[in-house]
This record gives C-alpha cells, structure tokens and sequence, in this order.
C-alpha cells in the first residue's frame, strides 16, 4: 500500500472463528494488508480488502 492513498491506514487484527475450519484473520500495519483464512476465505478476504481500500474498515464475515 506504499505510495498509495492507502498508506499509513491502519487496521487493528480483526479475528473470526467459527472452528478450525472456518477463520479468518485481517490487519494492517499502514503498508501492508495481510489476510489469511481457510480455503473458503479467498472471495471475503478480497472483499474485505475492497472494503478497507473505500472506506478504511472492514465488516465481520457474514
């Protein structure tokens, strides 16, 4: 996220875990965002990230 607008937005780690197969983990350290999760996170954690990148938050997982 360096040299974007999205440099030095912050986001504390944002958990959820439903069970060992069905978690998720997001942060931000203002020039990385990380995401990591099971299998079937792929398509919410991008989200997330397009969420973040408009509004500098993000949702729970539905």
């Amino acid at each position: 996220m360096e040299e974007t607008s999205l440099a030095g937005k912050l986001l504390e780690p944002v958990e959820g875990k439903a069970s060992t197969d069905d978690w998720y983990i997001l942060s931000s350290d203002g020039r990385i965002f990380k995401g990591y999760g099971d299998a079937s996170k792929l398509i919410f954690i991008l989200e997330a990230f397009k969420d973040f990148a408009s509004t500098n938050k993000v949702e729970p997982a539905r």
